[in-house]
């Protein structure tokens, strides 16, 4: 679970700035040696970096590169959440956690080779600056030290849409950018190879494997911390500066006037690019959840929601508290893409929906595929698998739901959640008037244990009466 951010913001034709941030807080992957109890580790990086275009060619590019950083390491202590206990840490033998911040950098010049479309080459140097021990008043211990390397890397486009791409980082030293378990340092090859396919003009994604593990430009060459082993990643790419895709040429199967959403059961129709919609709804029993989507493309939307759940699952669950405590304010953050639309002439509107937060310290991962599909002009129906991560279980479920337009204003919308594994099974009951063409109330009753993302896939201990608000703007 290692979290990156970064802008990059163009100055001129020559000139680009950016700034980021990296957080990664689990603890060390393998066991480490002479340590009684396993280090806990969190890394912490932000700062500013900047590339000036010094050459530019139709065939050939070189730029200079560098990057000013924060790197806060903690090991040691306890990085949980409420937590109060106490773990070795990796630079002397105390039970104090060691906190530094170091002040490093990197410096690069890469050069890329636009060899034969579609086929990009390119070769950087890099110098990184990083600190050659770490510790406290108990003492200290190696760390990575200053190394020198060259990059080396390969970009090949296919068709329009998908971007394969390869590279490895070649260190030489002085320093080190990997450990063992033992703490012994050594020098290892940073290989990445992935795929990136462009949803739209505003909107890309990333899929790759690396044994790299940090995300800023100084820490990027550094291998997996006591393991040099693979990882897989996934990046989101937003450009807000391009171009929107082409208007859809619609069909005869258009609808757009009716609200479509869900409530444990999601639609495929998104907010429209420069829209926002929100929505919240409150249970009988004090449960709460709030939800802003935000239209960024044709095809993408963005966005956030918070949530109280006041209520466990059964028992029985596999999850009895672990998913959640009571009254703890959960946020989460997401986006919705669509692959499919009726209104382009596609059998259905398809898509996928992914977002990530944290409940009871653990960071919970779901995802769903979301298949909606116009049976009628007032008849919508909606089938959609998901599926959830986390270090605590991974439910998994089918939703089913209709949204029934029984006269216009009024709709009927009964949902169902099955679950496949280590979730539970429930159900959803709602009215749905809409007193204007972009409000909707929601009276309804459900088992579900709420209706935010993982809490589709629980069961609650009993039936409860709510309402849900939903405006588009």
């Amino acid at each position: 679970q290692n979290y990156t951010g970064l802008i990059n913001l163009g100055i001129s034709d020559k000139l680009m700035i950016s700034t980021f941030y990296t957080h990664s807080d689990d603890p060390l992957h393998r066991r480490i040696v002479g340590r009684s109890i396993q280090p806990a580790n969190r890394w912490i990086s932000y700062g500013f970096g900047m590339k000036l275009q010094t050459l530019n060619t139709k065939k050939f590019k070189i730029s200079v590169d560098g990057s000013i950083e924060n790197w806060d390491i903690k090991s040691g202590g306890c990085n949980r959440y409420r937590c109060t206990s106490k773990s070795n840490n990796i630079f002397n033998s105390t039970l104090d956690e060691v906190n530094n911040s170091n002040l490093v950098g990197s410096i690069s010049l890469p050069m890329t080779w636009y060899a034969a479309n579609p086929i990009e080459i390119s070769f950087s140097p890099r110098m990184v600056f990083l600190p050659d021990s770490q510790g406290n008043t108990l003492g200290s211990g190696k760390f990575y030290g200053d190394t020198f390397g060259i990059g080396v890397g390969v970009a090949y486009k296919p068709i329009f849409k998908i971007k394969t791409f390869g590279s490895a980082f070649f260190p030489f030293g002085p320093g080190n950018n990997h450990f063992e378990n033992d703490l012994s340092f050594n020098r290892q090859t940073i290989f990445t190879g992935g795929i990136n396919y462009s949803l739209d003009p505003k909107i890309s994604f990333e899929a790759y494997l690396t044994n790299g593990f940090g995300g800023s430009p100084a820490t990027s060459v550094i291998a997996l911390p006591s393991e040099n082993e693979v990882l897989y990643g996934g990046r989101l790419i937003y450009t807000p500066t391009n171009t929107d895709s082409p208007r859809f040429n619609k069909n005869k199967r258009e609808r757009v006037a009716r609200i479509k959403d869900g409530l444990s059961v999601a639609n495929a129709q998104i907010v429209p690019t420069g829209e926002h919609k929100v929505k919240l709804s409150y249970e009988g029993k004090g449960s709460w959840f709030f939800r802003k989507d935000w239209g960024v493309s044709k095809l993408f939307n963005f966005d956030i929601s918070a949530a109280k759940i006041r209520e466990y699952t059964s028992p029985n669950s596999q999850l009895y508290k672990k998913f959640h405590n009571q009254n703890e304010l959960m946020i989460r953050g997401g986006g919705t893409a669509i692959l499919f639309s009726e209104e382009r002439g596609d059998a259905l509107t398809s898509g996928f929906r992914i977002s990530a937060g944290r409940a009871r310290g653990w960071g919970w991962l779901f995802g769903e595929m979301i298949n909606s599909y116009e049976l009628t002009k007032k008849l919508d129906l909606n089938i959609n698998p998901k599926l959830a991560f986390s270090g605590n279980g991974n439910p998994s479920s089918i939703g089913a739901g209709l949204n029934w337009e029984i006269i216009p204003g009024l709709s009927f919308i009964p949902e169902s959640n099955i679950s496949i594994s280590e979730g539970e099974s429930n159900w959803t009951l709602a009215l749905r008037l809409l007193p204007v063409e972009s409000t909707y109330i929601d009276i309804y009753t459900t088992n579900s244990l709420n209706f935010i993302d993982i809490g589709q896939l629980l069961k609650s201990t009993t039936q409860s009466y709510g309402i849900n608000i939903g405006t588009k703007f």
